[in-house]
């Protein structure tokens, strides 16, 4: 049970999150924050539902409004209307960048890219984000040492995407088995590939839907990663430098 101070607190942090995100701050929206720390799988399983009704009925309209915001993030952003229109962008962008390798992670559009096919004639190497079979060392060993070690040699990194947020123009990733985060960190450039039905309205959207998976699951991690375009710090005089802490330039590829 969440006691009166916990939601007070709660209620004020998500009230500072909007407001930075451009949303007003009302009674109106402290009542209906609330329902996102609802304890009913019911309530959110209605929830969820009504999220992806909205995004499905609205999903043009939150298409342009995700190129938009991703452009003010300075994303690179483009659309394809199709998986094989995708590897035709990634052969262009290696071209241009004159990039040697390609560390992709294992998400359902990279599979149905089919990448490794269509590089097959090329001298771009191809590796996705997997151990390999080396009993030498541990497996958490061999994590740590294999994937730093092909992500920091990697010119490119592939990815797609768990959610896109058409309000704010953010990737989010949720780290799993089979997908790292150092492929969307660490390479100086990034591509994330974002299907349709992956489009969501608001962030607020997005820990609904969390919510929901902590119902189902028992378990939804300990991280996700925001990804607003590519890396960016600023000193103390608030001098903005881009790629000091990760990629310098980012991609965002629309398909469908």
């Amino acid at each position: 049970m969440i006691r009166s101070s916990e939601k007070t607190a709660r209620d004020e942090f998500l009230l500072k999150v909007r407001e930075a995100l451009g949303k007003k701050s009302t009674l109106v929206d402290k009542t209906e924050i609330m329902k996102y720390f609802s304890t009913s799988q019911g309530e959110l399983n209605i929830r969820a539902q009504e999220i992806k009704d909205r995004c499905q009925a609205n999903v043009e309209q939150l298409v342009i409004k995700l190129e938009n915001q991703a452009i003010n993030a300075k994303w690179n952003v483009t659309r394809v209307g199709s998986p094989q229109k995708a590897c035709e962008y990634v052969e262009k962008l290696v071209n241009e960048k004159k990039a040697k390798s390609l560390l992709y992670s294992h998400y359902p559009i990279l599979d149905k890219m089919d990448l490794s096919n269509y590089m097959f004639n090329t001298d771009v190497v191809l590796k996705g984000d997997c151990l390999s079979d080396v009993s030498e060392y541990s497996e958490k060993e061999i994590s740590g040492r294999q994937k730093k070690e092909e992500a920091f040699s990697s010119d490119i990194g592939l990815t797609g995407v768990d959610y896109a947020i058409a309000e704010t123009g953010t990737c989010v990733l949720i780290p799993r088995h089979g997908i790292s985060r150092l492929v969307s960190l660490v390479p100086p450039i990034h591509v994330a590939f974002v299907e349709l039905e992956q489009i969501i309205e608001t962030i607020d959207d997005v820990f609904t839907l969390r919510r929901l998976e902590l119902f189902q699951k028992g378990d939804i991690g300990s991280y996700m990663n925001f990804i607003s375009g590519p890396s960016r710090t600023a000193d103390i005089e608030q001098t903005l430098t881009i790629g000091v802490h990760g990629p310098k330039e980012a991609y965002m590829v629309i398909v469908g």
